[in-house]
């Protein structure tokens, strides 16, 4: 609903219908990807993660921990669980930080 245009991502965070799943791996016999592709740069920073991160950890903590110089993607994954548990842990929290070199 936020691509087609008819809400806010703010607006999408609280609607009743947030927590639908919309695509899962092997719910069907066979797997259809989206598919974007990037440049990547020396150092660039990947996350992936569940809902259980980003639900209870702000888009701007996330930053700062990820931009931390100096600490292990390990590290950073790490305290990003801890923060989410800090911020009450309602739901699992899957992190995997990798690092481009």
């Amino acid at each position: 609903m936020v691509e087609q245009g008819l809400l806010l991502h703010e607006e999408a965070e609280n609607h009743p219908d947030a927590n639908v799943i919309t695509g899962a791996v092997g719910a069907q016999n066979q797997l259809f990807l989206d598919l974007n592709i990037y440049p990547v740069q020396h150092n660039d920073i990947f996350l992936l993660c569940s809902d259980g991160l980003y639900k209870d950890v702000t888009d701007s903590e996330i930053v700062n921990i990820l931009s931390t110089p100096r600490t292990s993607c390990q590290k950073k994954a790490k305290t990003l669980i801890e923060l989410a548990l800090i911020h009450g842990g309602k739901d699992n929290i899957t992190v995997v930080v990798i690092q481009a070199r």
